[in-house]
């Protein structure tokens, strides 16, 4: 009902709302976790803010997190307090621990533990990541993330890799990916099969297409579609993001004929458009967009109707920018589909949506 709402009454449009889809797990679904640290009773813990504060609650066993998550957080609490080390203070800004950020590959089985520091480095960190490494063998990268910043953000820009690798791999959609700490990944990982096999299913992909990929992230939209259309291309923001999204390419027997990633702001279209074409990459005649919840923007969507791209499959997280953005591309002659949302996020109140936006018309 939230997501009728949002597309009729913000974006004054009538469409068909398919019933939801989803997975059938719903507890243990999640593979990545972002934990504030705390102290209670003079130890370290790990937990979650309590609503509307900063003051942490210790839970060091989630429900939709996976067990081995739970078993890793005691392990590094009991660590920091072996080492004395200090918790971040918002108040003061002093103390070092001040996240402990997690991913998992579903099917590689392997982890990411990366911790996040008000500073550049921690007292015996080179311990802690070779004991964390032996106690938990699926650990194949520990990370050491600075946020020095009096900031809500919880991670900074830099990374050092402690040991191991500065990544981990997974396998979606029968695809390999290397995921780096900075890239988007679904934290779901079969629900995002499901969601993007039904984004591929609404494109009706002939394997003649020229597929653009925006906000691309590792490249996992475009690179799950890659084996039924002629090419793919993918803009994405975050330079360490474009990087994996090329290894990934090159993980999964695609050239750059087939695959071809560049690092700018997908918002400013024309530019990095047309920097592609000139290195190479075809006009674009289908779309995929996966924005951030704040949606995309009229000038993107602007330049896609300028290019005459005939089908857009839009995938969004926020119901209200999503009528928002489709009440904009109606105005450029799209014709607004079926909407199917996709419950990647069991227990909360929040789904994924997927629609395809066809151009019949001339621009206004």
């Amino acid at each position: 009902q939230k997501v009728v709402d949002a597309v009729e009454r913000i974006g004054g449009i009538k469409t068909e709302f398919k019933p939801i889809i989803a997975c059938d797990d719903i507890y243990r679904y999640r593979n990545k976790a972002q934990y504030p640290f705390g102290t209670v009773g003079g130890k370290v813990t790990v937990g979650f803010y309590a609503g509307k504060t900063h003051k942490v609650i210790p839970c060091l066993a989630c429900a939709l997190q996976p067990d081995l998550f739970g078993e890793i957080c005691r392990f590094v609490c009991d660590f920091a307090d072996a080492k004395a080390w200090s918790v971040y203070d918002e108040e003061t800004g002093k103390g070092l621990l001040r996240h402990l950020y997690i991913r998992e590959g579903k099917q590689s089985g392997e982890i990411m533990v990366c911790l996040v520091v008000n500073g550049n480095s921690l007292p015996d960190e080179d311990s802690f990541a070779v004991e964390l490494s032996a106690r938990f063998p699926m650990v194949k990268s520990v990370m050491l993330n600075t946020n020095m910043k009096n900031t809500n953000v919880v991670l900074g820009k830099e990374y050092r890799t402690l040991r191991g690798n500065g990544y981990i791999e997974d396998v979606l959609c029968g695809k390999k990916f290397r995921i780096s700490p900075a890239s988007f990944y679904q934290v779901n990982h079969d629900a995002a099969e499901l969601l993007y096999n039904t984004a591929a299913d609404m494109a009706g992909l002939t394997g003649s297409e020229h597929l653009l990929d925006l906000y691309c992230g590792a490249g996992s939209i475009g690179l799950s579609m890659a084996d039924r259309v002629a090419d793919v291309t993918g803009i994405e923001i975050i330079p360490e993001a474009v990087e994996c999204a090329k290894v990934n390419a090159r993980l999964n027997g695609l050239d750059a004929d087939r695959a071809r990633f560049f690092c700018g702001d997908a918002s400013d279209a024309h530019k990095f458009l047309a920097a592609a074409e000139m290195n190479g990459a075809p006009s674009p005649d289908l779309v995929v967009i996966d924005p951030p919840r704040k949606g995309t923007t009229r000038e993107l969507i602007s330049e896609i109707a300028a290019r005459d791209i005939k089908r857009v499959v839009y995938i969004s997280c926020e119901p209200e920018t999503l009528g928002r953005d489709c009440a904009v591309f109606r105005e450029f002659g799209y014709e607004i589909g079926e909407v199917q949302p996709v419950d990647l996020f069991p227990r909360t109140g929040h789904v994924e949506n997927v629609v395809c936006l066809t151009r019949h018309n001339e621009l206004p």
